[in-house]
């Protein structure tokens, strides 16, 4: 699996695997047999005609993250 991020796009696991690690009890766990590549830029890409159109786009992707809550609290 691949994924590509524009400059200054938050990303990270989804909600659901970002809390199931918090609740490990035995810390994070390596998983095997797998690779993943994230490619990051200091350039803001924009979506061609034909990906926006593609149907393989996920268009609901954005929804795994609905349910992450501030982790962290401003300075003041």
């Amino acid at each position: 699996a691949s994924s590509l991020h524009n400059c200054f796009v938050p990303h990270g696991p989804d909600a659901e695997t970002f809390y199931k690690e918090l609740e490990r009890p035995d810390g994070p766990k390596k998983i095997d047999g797998t690779m993943a590549f994230m490619f990051e830029s200091s350039r803001v890409y924009q979506a061609s005609p034909f990906a926006l159109k593609n149907p393989a786009l996920d268009k609901e992707y954005w929804k795994c993250w609905q349910g992450l809550k501030v982790n962290f609290k401003r300075k003041k």
